[in-house]
């Protein structure tokens, strides 16, 4: 085989593979900044999480300096925002584990949750 002619035919598939191989790094460069970004939201969840248990041993703190009727109430609240916490906890590991775009729609789930249980609380202690 004459080798200008193995040389034009590399050249010829290289030019007409550049476009693709653009697109390819492209993608992957948005792969690493969605790898990124995951990792981010990640870790301000867990940082949300620490600091719902820290406010939930709070209120689990006061329930035991209330009479008998105040700490079943406060006991029963922070049983319940320990359930919901949990859910928000297994939405985080389900967002760890998911591939492509579909953590995005773990991210609005999980922030939703988080909020929710940070709204509650914050009106939790406002009435205590």
């Amino acid at each position: 085989m004459n080798t200008s002619y193995v040389i034009t035919a590399l050249a010829v598939t290289l030019a007409a593979l550049a476009p693709r191989l653009s697109a390819i790094e492209r993608r992957a460069v948005g792969d690493e900044k969605a790898v990124d970004e995951r990792a981010r939201f990640a870790e301000r969840a867990e940082q949300d999480l620490e600091d719902l248990d820290r406010r939930i041993d709070e209120l689990r703190a006061k329930a035991k300096t209330r009479g008998r009727e105040g700490r079943r109430e406060l006991e029963k609240t922070a049983e319940r925002l320990d359930r919901r916490r949990e859910r928000a906890e297994k939405r985080l590991a389900e967002l760890r584990s998911v591939s492509g775009d579909r953590w995005r729609q773990f991210r609005g789930h999980v922030a939703d949750l988080l909020e929710d249980l940070k709204e509650d609380v914050k009106a939790i202690d406002d009435n205590e």
